[in-house]
C-alpha cells in the first residue's frame, strides 16, 4: 500500500517529459469535444433539458421518467441520425452555458429563438410557434385578422404581452374594448362564455385550453412570434445541419403534429412559424 501511494504521488516525476506531453496531447485529442465525428464515435447524442415545463418536459410522478413533447422529439431526432439519445437535466438558466461548455450536444427545452445570442450559440429551424395568438370561438367565421376586431371586445391576461398588443390595436382601430383578467385561463374562459369576441393568449395556454375544454379555435399566424428551437454549440455546424434535416423530416411526416395531438389534444394547422 505504501509503495502504491508513493507511485501515485511521484509517477509524473518518474516519466520522461516527452511521454508526459504525449499523454496530455492524447487526452485532449480523444476527450469528448462535441464534434460530429466525436458524437459518431460515441454512438450517442446528449440532450440537455429542464424537466419543469409540461407538456414539453416533465417528470412522470408514477414512473420517475422524463417525458414530454421535447423528449419524444429529441428521441425522434436521434433515431433519424442513427444515434442513441442520452438525456441530461440542467436548470433552465444553465442550458446555454451547458451547450457552450459542451457538457451536452443539444439543448431542447422549449427554448425560444433569441437573436441576441446568435454570437454565442447556434439555433435550429423552429419546431413550435409559442407566440401570441388570436383566439376566437369555434363557430366564429367573421373574425379572421386583428383588423376585424373594430368595435369588438378582446379578453387578455392583465399586464401580459396580449394586454400590450390589444391596447396597441385599440389605438390603431379606435373602437376596441380591452377586457383584462387575472389569468390567461380566465381570459380564455371569458371568450368561450361570450364575454368577449376574441382573446389574445400565448399558444401553449391556448392549445391546452382548446384541447381540454373545446369551444374555441386558434387563428394563425402569431401576432407576436416566439419560435421554439434546438440549440447547439456555435462551432458544431455539422450537427446543426443534421438536426435541421431531421426537423424538416419530422415536419413533413406529420410527426410534430402527432406530438401536438398527444400533448395538447388538438392538431393546429400552423404548428411552426
Amino acid at each position: 500500500m505504501l509503495v502504491a501511494n508513493w507511485l501515485k504521488k511521484n509517477l509524473l516525476r518518474l516519466l520522461p517529459l516527452p511521454i508526459v506531453f504525449a499523454g496530455i496531447a492524447l487526452y485532449f485529442l480523444f476527450r469528448g469535444n462535441g464534434t460530429w465525428e466525436e458524437i459518431l464515435r460515441r454512438g450517442a447524442v446528449t440532450v440537455c433539458l429542464d424537466p419543469s415545463y409540461p407538456p414539453f418536459e416533465y417528470v412522470d410522478e408514477t414512473t420517475g421518467e422524463i417525458r414530454g413533447f421535447d423528449v419524444e422529439m429529441a428521441r425522434a431526432i436521434g433515431e433519424h441520425l442513427g444515434l442513441r439519445v442520452e438525456i441530461a437535466t440542467v436548470g433552465f438558466d444553465g442550458l446555454y452555458d451547458a451547450v457552450k461548455a459542451r457538457k451536452c450536444d443539444i439543448a431542447i427545452s422549449a427554448l425560444p429563438y433569441d437573436p441576441l445570442l446568435t454570437q454565442d450559440v447556434a439555433f435550429s429551424i423552429s419546431y413550435f410557434e409559442a407566440g401570441l395568438m388570436m383566439v376566437v370561438r369555434e363557430n366564429e367565421e367573421n373574425i379572421r385578422s386583428p383588423d376585424d376586431l373594430k368595435g369588438k371586445r378582446v379578453a387578455v391576461e392583465w399586464g401580459s404581452t396580449g394586454d400590450v398588443e390589444a391596447r396597441r390595436l385599440k389605438i390603431k382601430l379606435g373602437e376596441l374594448e380591452v377586457k383584462p383578467y387575472p389569468t390567461v385561463e380566465e381570459a380564455l374562459r371569458a371568450l368561450k362564455e361570450g364575454q368577449a369576441e376574441a382573446c389574445f393568449a400565448d399558444a401553449v395556454s391556448a392549445y391546452l385550453f382548446w384541447g381540454r375544454e373545446g369551444g374555441i379555435k386558434v387563428l394563425a399566424p402569431a401576432l407576436v412570434s416566439t419560435p421554439y428551437v434546438a440549440v447547439v454549440n456555435l462551432k458544431n455546424k455539422v450537427l446543426l445541419g443534421k438536426i435541421n434535416e431531421a426537423l424538416f423530416r419530422l415536419r413533413e411526416t406529420g410527426f410534430l403534429h402527432s406530438l401536438a395531438e398527444k400533448y395538447f389534444g388538438v392538431r393546429p394547422a400552423n404548428l411552426w412559424p
